[in-house]
């Protein structure tokens, strides 16, 4: 079905795919916030808090909602659903050991495995891979990012690496790395190789015009925020396979993301001094902002 003459997300989806087979194959995307959507920022979110929430679930009803990042959520969320039926069925094998052993190699797949949940939408996440890529936006580099993790914490440690080693150089290409550095540096300095210390009284007044825009700081402080993730999944990856890091010290100038309560408002742009960077340290940093500092020093 259409709406206003725009077609829904799995239409999207659907059109995009060069096989018939796949088009059938792709779940439907429901216009309404399913368990899945609400396990995600249950469960994943506070380790990865990427996504505003009321941006996110307004597309999904609105029917705006990008297909790749919608099916990468729903991926990485599969694992939370259903505990209560999964623990009722567990509660009702009762009798002998021997007894509940043998109930138990009869539970589903997806019940004894629960990471094994996710993977017809993790199927269709990376379907959709070749299409986003041709034009890529902030939401396939955030389903990207919630790709490298799902695959990380299933098991499949390759293709989890190969994820994130592709949202590392789309980051690079999309300049994230670089997102706050006329709020740090001079760019005139910057340019020759001098670096300064402190804070940098002049910023280009263009790039504060699309920041001054309706929606401009919240999509920065997502960039924002989607870099960091990459950082910290980049370094764990990394200590977890015992390999060098990509992101090197010194090769980003990023602030720290905003406050989990500011981000968790609906419109939660403020005043330009929080997209300075500029915070009360009297307050307790945010789980996301600590998480961020022990990669930086596990960076040095």
């Amino acid at each position: 079905a259409t709406t206003g003459g725009q077609r829904n997300p799995t239409e999207r989806a659907r059109s995009t795919s060069s096989s018939g087979a796949l088009e059938a194959s792709l779940p439907t995307i429901r216009q309404t916030v399913d368990e899945g959507v609400q396990m995600y920022f249950v469960y994943v979110h506070p380790w990865l808090p990427i996504l505003h929430r009321p941006t996110f679930e307004r597309q999904i009803t609105d029917g705006r909602v990008d297909p790749i990042l919608y099916y990468a959520v729903q991926a990485v969320a599969a694992r939370f659903k259903d505990r209560d039926n999964t623990s009722a069925f567990a509660n009702a094998s009762g009798g002998s050991k021997s007894t509940q052993q043998t109930k138990s190699n009869q539970q589903p797949s997806s019940v004894r495995k629960p990471y094994k949940r996710g993977q017809r939408y993790a199927r269709a996440a990376r379907a959709l891979l070749p299409e986003s890529l041709r034009n890529a936006r902030l939401s396939t580099l955030q389903a990207i990012t919630i790709m490298a993790l799902y695959m990380s914490v299933s098991g499949h440690w390759q293709e989890g690496a190969a994820y994130e080693r592709l949202a590392v150089q789309l980051a690079f290409i999309g300049q994230y790395h670089l997102l706050d550095e006329e709020f740090l540096l001079p760019p005139v300095t910057n340019n020759m190789g001098l670096y300064e210390s402190g804070w940098s009284e002049h910023s280009h007044p263009a790039r504060l015009e699309v920041l001054s825009r309706p929606g401009g700081i919240l999509e920065h402080e997502q960039r924002r925020r989607v870099w960091w993730s990459i950082f910290q999944l980049e370094r764990f990856n990394g200590l977890a396979m015992g390999r060098p890091p990509i992101i090197k010290p010194g090769w980003h100038w990023v602030w720290l993301p905003c406050s989990e309560d500011l981000w968790a408002r609906d419109n939660p742009s403020g005043a330009l001094a929080w997209e300075m960077g500029l915070a009360d340290f009297s307050q307790r940093p945010s789980a996301a902002v600590s998480n961020c500092r022990v990669d930086l020093i596990l960076a040095l």
